[in-house]
């Protein structure tokens, strides 16, 4: 594991919304995944992301920043979020739970999106935003590489193939190797005995339609 760079952080930290910056400051919320992603590449994140260490902590959080902003909660299998029109949905992640912040960034399927940011404390009255992220993270992300990390975790087997999908599109590439490890995820699941195409096809399909990944901008709509 290493650090971002002191840039990278602070630039990060600054694109926050204000209220989301005072809870990771205050009350023990880790940013990771994909915003941090965006902000460096200099993308517009589709949401933001965070992590805390129970489920009740998540969904006091939730609850204070939606009654903040006036905004709507959406409770889901994975997260509450909280949406309102021109701001980006924040989701608090309660799917897993973290206490440790470098199981929070192994948890993740692809080192482009194991980074993380959280708050240590006050520094000389200031608070004292720090990061972790992977080796691999920033090598992987200047080449626009999908490497697969084959985390430990409960997960529909579709999920990591429709982000394949997704980031292929946005000009990624992914190696043999990895492609055939998010691929193993779903052959696993298929039952033994079956070697008809048509049927490996069907249960293959029904894998991916596991895992919505417009569920949230449904709800939003």
């Amino acid at each position: 594991m290493q650090s971002l760079t002191k840039d990278d952080l602070q630039f990060c930290i600054r694109r926050l919304p204000a209220d989301v910056r005072d809870q990771i400051q205050n009350h023990q919320i880790m940013l990771a995944g994909g915003y941090i992603r965006s902000r460096i590449l200099g993308e517009l994140p589709n949401d933001i992301d965070l992590f805390s260490a129970t489920k009740d902590h998540a969904r006091l959080c939730a609850q204070s920043l939606t009654q903040g902003r006036k905004a709507k909660l959406i409770e889901t299998d994975n997260a509450f979020t909280v949406a309102k029109s021109g701001t980006i949905p924040v989701q608090y992640i309660h799917r897993w739970s973290f206490s440790n912040v470098e199981h929070c960034v192994e948890s993740f399927d692809f080192t482009i999106a194991q980074a993380a940011i959280w708050c240590r404390g006050l520094d000389g009255g200031k608070p004292n935003f720090v990061s972790v992220c992977s080796d691999r993270f920033y090598a992987d992300l200047a080449a626009k590489r999908l490497v697969y990390t084959c985390p430990v975790r409960e997960e529909e087997a579709g999920g990591s193939m429709l982000r394949v999908c997704k980031f292929l599109r946005r000009g990624f590439n992914i190696s043999p190797e990895s492609l055939g490890k998010v691929m193993a995820r779903m052959a696993v699941k298929i039952e033994h005995g079956h070697n008809d195409a048509t049927h490996v096809s069907n249960v293959l399909t029904g894998l991916l339609r596991e895992v919505d990944p417009l569920l949230v901008d449904h709800e939003l709509g």
